[in-house]
């Protein structure tokens, strides 16, 4: 039996034999898995450092194509959506770059490992200067 699992408002919903597609009549969102993409490290305006976790819903890699005779390999992030998370502490103030949270996560976590607590969400990433971009999402925990 296929069953596929959708996001709808807070509830989760069961759907019985549909395939995974994104249903906006329904306002349907399939929850895609995340994987690693990149550690995006940065410093803020006050000289503190931070970094980011940006995720993709397909793993990274390449898959090999045959050119002619020649097979070679070609990159699978071509129709990726990506998502973004910056994780907090406890008291919501965002995490600094130096907290011993990401040694640990960059010990545990290879770029394309899967990240089963994010997944890529429906909202579209807004940059600090205002424009929101074409395929930077906010993940969901």
């Amino acid at each position: 039996m296929l069953e596929r699992f959708y996001q709808f408002a807070p509830q989760l919903i069961f759907v019985v034999g549909l395939p995974p597609v994104i249903y906006p009549q329904f306002n349907l969102i399939p929850n895609i898995m995340a994987y690693l993409h990149k550690i995006n490290k940065g410093t803020r305006a006050d000289g503190t450092t931070y970094k980011t976790i940006i995720v993709s819903d397909k793993p990274a890699g390449t898959a090999p194509i045959k050119l002619g005779s020649q097979t070679v390999a070609i990159g699978n992030s071509a129709n990726a959506r990506y998502g973004i998370y910056s994780p907090k502490l406890a008291d919501g103030s965002p995490m600094n770059g130096d907290n011993p949270f990401w040694a640990t996560f960059e010990k545990e976590h290879a770029i394309g490992a899967e990240l089963p607590a994010l997944v890529v969400g429906d909202s579209k990433f807004t940059f600090s200067d205002g424009t929101v971009s074409d395929n930077l999402y906010y993940c969901k925990a």
